[in-house]
């Protein structure tokens, strides 16, 4: 018995710990998520005004979104057997456009998330190799943007995670 209540003890101080912890977290969350939403759509509205240019879809990825404490997956209890992972895979296009005379880049979400790698794989080679419009900052032309009145298919997905850049590496071989 005493096993048992053990246990039951253990399992409401997790409860109680991760309570604690979850509320100023979601409030962090959610003021990075609304800041983020605000700056889509300052930027789409001044994109509007911007020049265009042709840009090359020349690389993609897939970010598994649901590798965060805020998703279904992250309170889990790990040492448990049988724990279903479920991914929400957001697919990022890598594109190259030539504005002022230099060579830019800029990447754009693709608005629908995957719970299957293989549709989110798709939906990503779709895209490869393919020329869109992008608009971009006159003042500042590192600055674009991919709207839908150019093509996009939607609004930009707007990733959950923190740091929505995959993780390279340099290596220069010399």
């Amino acid at each position: 018995m005493a096993v048992y209540e053990d246990r039951i003890a253990r399992f409401f101080a997790r409860v109680v710990v991760r309570f604690i912890y979850m509320i100023p977290a979601a409030v962090f969350y959610f003021l990075v998520y609304l800041g983020r939403r605000i700056r889509r759509w300052y930027v789409a509205g001044r994109a509007l005004n911007w020049p265009a240019a042709d840009a090359t879809v020349r690389g993609s990825y897939e970010l598994d979104e649901n590798e965060v404490p805020f998703s279904r997956n992250g309170w889990g209890e790990e040492e448990t057997e049988g724990n279903k992972y479920y991914p929400r895979w957001a697919v990022a296009l890598q594109y190259g456009y030539e504005a002022a005379g230099e060579f830019y880049s800029g990447t754009y979400f693709l608005p629908a998330t995957y719970s299957d790698g293989d549709l989110a794989f798709q939906a990503k080679k779709a895209w490869a190799g393919k020329t869109i419009v992008v608009r971009y900052n006159p003042s500042h032309p590192s600055q674009s943007f991919f709207l839908e009145q150019d093509g996009a298919p939607g609004k930009p997905h707007i990733p959950r995670l923190l740091s929505y850049q995959p993780y390279l590496t340099d290596l220069s071989l010399k």
